[in-house]
């Protein structure tokens, strides 16, 4: 009969698995992904280990679950690889992660923005007009 050590394991492999092949980077992908949690009603969550043990990839790198608590069923969870070691244990030190994390990883489209206003700048000091 199995322990709960080995059954815990073969959970841990498991989601370690989906980790590891469902991931998407998380600097371009967190930010909108907690603010869609947001607009669905939900409280974005992140994980970082099962049983004690954290997610990584196979070179050891953290991988974060993320999860939309509560809100409307549209936002499903999301693995995040290319997580930073100092926000994952910003992460496992306490809670509201997601209040200082948007703030640090700012929407995709916010940065397009930003850099089409820059490039738009610069066309009206050259006398150019777009029209």
């Amino acid at each position: 009969m199995p322990t709960e050590t080995t059954f815990a394991d073969a959970i841990y492999h498991s989601l370690n698995e989906h980790a590891i092949n469902d991931s998407i980077d998380f600097r371009r992908n967190v930010h909108d992904w907690i603010n869609a949690c947001l607009y669905a009603g939900g409280t974005p969550m992140f994980k970082t280990r099962y049983a004690g043990k954290r997610f990584t990839d196979s070179m050891g790198h953290p991988i974060v679950l993320g999860i939309s608590y509560g809100g409307r069923d549209i936002v499903k969870h999301r693995w995040f690889n290319n997580v930073p070691l100092d926000i994952v244990n910003r992460m496992e030190a306490g809670t509201g992660d997601w209040k200082w994390l948007k703030e640090s990883y700012p929407f995709e489209s916010e940065i397009r923005q930003k850099s089409i206003s820059r490039w738009e700048e610069q066309m009206e000091k050259l006398g150019l007009v777009l029209r």
